[in-house]
């Protein structure tokens, strides 16, 4: 059974991309947009409590998390500042200090 959820999906994707294959940021961009991602309900259908973080330069808007915050069913949404999507991993800080409470 998943307690908490922490969905890593931009910056870990584009890491993992850009190590499996060095692309420029555009071809990374590419990448990432070519995912459909998940549908409504299958938002919808995770019952664990939820963490989404993104940065404020992020190339996901406010209004989408905002969006996704909505969706799930128990979720809540940390926006770093002064970050872009794939400096998240980079702010190490920032991330204990909101995960950690988040997880405990």
């Amino acid at each position: 059974m998943v307690r908490k959820a922490l969905p890593l999906s931009g910056a870990e994707f584009v890491a993992r991309a850009q190590a499996a294959a060095p692309s420029t940021p555009d071809d990374v961009s590419v990448v990432v947009h070519d995912w459909l991602g998940w549908t409504d309900d299958e938002i919808r259908s995770v019952t664990a409590p939820t963490l989404l973080v993104i940065g404020d330069r992020d190339f996901v808007r406010l209004d989408h998390a905002a969006e996704m915050l909505d969706l799930f069913p128990d979720c809540r949404l940390a926006v770093l500042p002064g970050t872009r999507h794939t400096e998240l991993v980079q702010r190490s800080e920032q991330l204990r200090a909101v995960v950690g409470p988040f997880l405990a």
